[in-house]
């Protein structure tokens, strides 16, 4: 899984020329443009992900076919996750578009939990890079997140809820009752103003997230200075 050679180390394809030879600011800035010139294009394709998702994918009558609350949500979104099969940070935007656009959030949980862990290439990978008692038991975890972290933290954001609401409550309070108004947008305009609102969504992720994954990544990459080969090959094996 290491390679090491007297001029750069490398983990899986990843290399890192000099290493010894150069300070730790130096090494921690350029591992970071590194690492974050490999994921930009993943996070840019997250972005337009996430405004397709909320500007053009599942209108209004059909999202509960795709979500609902519940164990179904979850089981849907461990569906959906593994087939977006994006890493933990870019699923973040296209979760944050589902969510937005209706999902539940045991439906958002899920996909999230499971496009990073449960997709074919890390079920493959997982299976093949590591011993079988380490395999079987990263696949279980994996799953048990997806199925159980959605409830979890769903139980616990409307049980915040609730007393939030029975706190602020008014004994006078009426529920009015909406009908429905009929669509009669026509095609041109439904598409026109998608398209502004995935100009919008996409932009607004960029700036809303992207600030945070770039802390993330020179963050990552500061830690990772102070891993060596030597603990890799220990902890995780050749």
């Amino acid at each position: 899984a290491v390679a090491v050679s007297p001029g750069s180390e490398c983990f899986q394809g990843f290399c890192i020329e000099n290493v010894e030879r150069k300070p730790l600011l130096s090494r921690w800035w350029e591992f970071s443009l590194e690492y974050m010139k490999n994921v930009s294009i993943g996070m840019l394709f997250a972005f337009v992900m996430a405004g397709l998702t909320e500007a053009f994918l599942f209108p209004p009558d059909t999202r509960e076919r795709f979500f609902g609350k519940g164990f179904r949500g979850v089981l849907k979104g461990v569906v959906i996750g593994p087939v977006v099969n994006l890493c933990s940070a870019c699923i973040v935007p296209i979760a944050n578009g589902f969510r937005r656009t209706g999902s539940s959030l045991e439906t958002t949980v899920a996909i999230t939990q499971s496009s990073s862990t449960l997709n074919l290439l890390a079920l493959v990978m997982a299976s093949i890079a590591f011993a079988p008692t380490i395999s079987v038991t990263r696949i279980s975890l994996s799953l048990l997140g997806s199925l159980l972290l959605g409830p979890l933290v769903a139980w616990v954001s409307r049980k915040e809820n609730q007393e939030n609401k029975e706190e602020g409550e008014s004994p006078a309070s009426e529920i009015t009752e909406l009908t429905p108004a009929l669509d009669t947008t026509g095609w041109s305009e439904s598409i026109y103003t998608s398209s502004l609102q995935f100009v919008r969504s996409t932009i607004g992720y960029f700036l809303r997230l992207g600030p945070i994954m770039l802390i993330a990544g020179f963050g990552s990459g500061l830690v990772i200075q102070w891993i060596s080969p030597e603990s890799i090959t220990t902890w995780i094996g050749d």
